[in-house]
């Protein structure tokens, strides 16, 4: 994807854009705490990345996350037992 020019200015989450890189895949972002990061174009639109990681992610995202190890161990786990049989 690349970077929409009017795209600078805008907020995501704690991330204020300021500019593109010359390949317009990445912008550059000022975070909250006055960090300047490169996010991919696509993470920071779709919302995967709020801000440069001072802040803890939310509690409900850390549930998410064990929720989809489990899944998936529970899917290797049967993926492993039907070969076997």
């Amino acid at each position: 994807m690349t970077v929409d020019t009017t795209i600078s200015g805008r907020r995501f989450g704690d991330l204020l854009t300021e500019y593109g890189d010359l390949t317009g895949h990445r912008i550059g972002c000022r975070c909250c705490c006055d960090r300047l990061v490169f996010v991919a174009a696509e993470d920071l639109v779709a919302g995967t990345v709020t801000s440069c990681g001072c802040r803890p992610a939310p509690a409900a995202h850390h549930r998410q996350c064990s929720e989809l190890r489990t899944q998936q161990q529970r899917q290797i786990n049967f993926n492993v037992a039907r070969t076997r049989a």
